[in-house]
């Protein structure tokens, strides 16, 4: 596909590389805590978890403030930079004793309150079944990503928790890069355990690194300042990385090397209703793509939705021999002469190599005014 970006019917563009990477098995799914935060799976994102981990430790002058929900705290405005949230864990973690680990205690018992999957772990699960193989990773501990109920037919992917992880540039599968609830003193989440797998003995910076090497990745559920965003984009890999964000005007993209994805501010269940538009569009049958096509060639032009446009171009831009007899079918069916000064004043569209081809052997049908 050509054309730059792709327009869901819930208004978010998609760019066009990954609709490729999609066709092509070559996307990962990399899912953060924003995934787990909508009912009813109910879990705080990184900066809610760190307040209550402050309040139940007795130390609320480590306490982050509520302003925000994305990341260490840093202001983009000052060069100044708070403490980020793995440090203030740590430095919980010491106090109460590194051997024993238990800020990691804590933190298990409040994940392991999740019992329910919501509709975005849903609609990662199909899009991911999409792809000829199944690849998603997530930085969330809760195992939610593992339900049985979004395996009903019994095909649940192989599992992987840190730090027993697979080569990053061949595995299938779904990663817990952060270790689960079924090791809490394996997972991730203060500045020594970031420490240790990305620095130390970099069995997370080396699956990054050769996953970023080989695959174009999308991220889910993170914030611009979301603490782990550091060690997963600053110099791992060449490859195509985007974020689905309400905020993507902040610099942090930019520095990170990740393409932002807007979606409207406070909207969260645009992120859900993407991914399924995604997984929808990619499970359309030949027939179905036949139907779509002939309701678009039988509108006024000047009356497609955004998604009906898209559609239409990203078929007239494909060397697949399906959407070839698509491109026939959808002439065949064309009967308003609007159509074309439709391509008239597309000169993409009106471009293609297939359109020139297929408008040359056959006469349009035009209607009269």
């Amino acid at each position: 596909m050509s054309s730059e970006t792709f327009a869901l019917q819930c208004g978010i563009n998609i760019p066009s590389e990954i609709l490729s990477a999609i066709e092509n098995d070559s996307l990962v799914l990399f899912v953060g805590a924003g995934a787990s935060y909508g009912e009813p799976s109910n879990l705080p994102l990184f900066n809610e978890l760190v307040r209550e981990i402050c309040k139940i430790t007795c130390h609320p002058e480590l306490s982050p403030p509520e302003e925000g929900q994305d990341g260490a705290q840093k202001d983009e405005k000052t060069s100044g930079c708070k403490e980020s949230y793995d440090s203030i864990l740590g430095r919980i973690n010491d106090d109460m004793g590194v051997e024993a680990k238990k800020v990691h205690k804590e933190i298990y018992e409040i994940l392991s309150k999740a019992k329910h999957v919501n509709e975005t772990h849903r609609a990662i699960v199909r899009l991911a079944f999409t792809t000829r193989t199944f690849r998603v990773v997530t930085t969330n501990q809760d195992c939610l990503l593992e339900s049985d109920e979004l395996y009903p037919t019994n095909n649940k992917p192989r599992i992987y928790d840190a730090p027993a992880l697979p080569q990053g540039d061949e595995f299938q599968g779904l990663v817990n890069l952060h270790g689960s609830i079924r090791n809490h003193k394996e997972m991730i989440f203060t500045d020594r355990d970031f420490g240790k797998a990305y620095l130390t003995k970099q069995y997370c910076s080396k699956f990054l690194s050769e996953l970023f090497t080989c695959f174009t990745v999308l991220f889910i559920g993170f914030g611009y300042d979301d603490p782990v965003m550091k060690y997963h984009s600053r110099g791992l890999g060449v490859c195509k990385r985007y974020v689905i964000t309400d905020k993507p005007e902040k610099e942090s993209w930019k520095i990170l090397g990740i393409t932002p994805i807007k979606y409207e501010t406070g909207k969260r269940e645009k992120v859900t209703c993407a991914i399924n538009e995604l997984a929808q569009h990619f499970s359309l049958k030949y027939d179905e793509k036949r139907e779509l096509m002939k309701l678009i060639a039988q509108k006024d032009p000047s009356q497609l939705s955004a998604y009906e446009h898209s559609l239409l171009a990203g078929t007239l831009f494909s060397d697949k021999s399906d959407d070839l007899n698509l491109i026939v079918w959808f002439f065949n069916n064309t009967n308003d002469y609007h159509w074309c000064k439709y391509f008239e004043e597309n000169e993409k569209l009106a471009g293609q190599m297939f359109f020139n081809r297929y408008l040359s052997t056959k006469t349009m049908t035009v209607r009269p005014q």
